[in-house]
């Protein structure tokens, strides 16, 4: 990438100019703090104003010769091929139109700096009260309804209200499957509603049945157009187990918690009964099922784990051409 090309590739989300404070110098540099080179840098950056910018990617994406949809590098890893290697003749040598190579004088007068990952940029980012830039969800239809992503999606939704997704994970297994189908009154903002539903009255439904509210994945997919980016983002973001009569019910949180709960119950009075015969269901009386358990609280990464051994094939009866609403 050449020092011309970076106006073609990037877009400035935002900008600052200011006098670094030594605070800001020391939690920008933190991780050089006990560097014997650290002072160099504070006076280095205290001898003027600096520009402090904000890049985003101006496409996120292109197709290749064979037609074939390739993401760019992210914008943390174009700046930094951009830029070029710290010390100002390294640069040069591995790339002459670096900036580093051209601007920079000295390792700690190198001119140009870059966050080294997204956590540091988010980090860098609110030092300076500066927005996080937001790119628009992208909702893709999947053929497949039942995979690993949309059980994560129900598992771990964004900011869960929960902590129990060991009893999530027998939900599944009890209730399952978990779909990627979403209800048009409970899921779709009130600005969207009206649209949604003058395009599924032009496809011959009167949404007089509650089947008729729910929206698959696949028409989902085809009007994406219609629906606002919070939709778009709860789409791509969460997944559901449905129940109730026709299974057209979304299965809400309190729902899902009291299910757990009488799960729980059930598997706690069999074994009480197994080894107390009927003075069980009094034992079980006294029980405050209403605590949370005294438990692992498992992580996404957890999950992975526990679901990672299950073949596609487990989940063939469960696909979107045999699940039916």
């Amino acid at each position: 990438m050449g020092i011309g090309d970076w106006a073609k590739y990037f877009t400035i989300f935002n900008f600052l100019q200011k006098q670094l404070t030594n605070q800001e110098i020391e939690n920008l540099y933190f991780k050089h703090t006990k560097a014997n080179y650290f002072n160099d840098i504070v006076t280095h950056m205290s001898t003027g104003p600096v520009a402090i910018l904000v890049l985003i990617n101006k496409e996120e994406f292109f197709f290749d010769e064979n037609n074939i949809k390739t993401f760019y590098k992210s914008p943390i890893e174009r700046w930094k091929d951009l830029i070029g290697d710290k010390d100002p003749l390294v640069a040069k040598s591995e790339d002459e139109e670096a900036l580093r190579g051209i601007y920079g004088t000295s390792i700690i007068s190198n001119g140009f700096w870059g966050s080294d990952n997204a956590s540091d940029a988010y980090r860098e980012l609110s030092m300076f009260y500066l927005p996080l830039p937001c790119t628009p969800p992208v909702y893709n239809f999947d053929e497949n309804l039942i995979n690993i992503e949309t059980i994560m999606k129900f598992l771990i939704p964004p900011k869960p209200d929960h902590t129990d997704l060991s009893g999530r994970l027998d939900m599944i297994g009890k209730y399952g499957p978990v779909c990627n189908h979403h209800v048009l009154d409970i899921c779709i903002c009130r600005d969207c509603r009206p649209k949604i539903k003058s395009i599924l009255r032009k496809n011959g439904i009167l949404l007089k049945k509650n089947r008729d509210k729910v929206l698959t994945d696949e028409f989902i997919f085809n009007n994406k157009s219609a629906f606002c980016e919070e939709c778009l983002n709860h789409f791509e973001n969460w997944s559901h187990v449905f129940g109730g009569i026709e299974g057209t019910h979304i299965l809400t949180n309190e729902e899902i918690e009291f299910m757990m709960k009488d799960m729980n119950k059930n598997d706690l009075l069999e074994i009480l009964i197994t080894e107390k015969g009927s003075s069980g269901k009094t034992i079980l009386s006294k029980f405050d099922l209403n605590k949370p358990p005294k438990e692992i609280i498992y992580t996404k990464e957890h999950a992975l784990k526990l679901i990672s051994y299950l073949k596609t094939d487990y989940y063939d009866d469960m696909t979107s051409k045999n699940f039916k609403i």
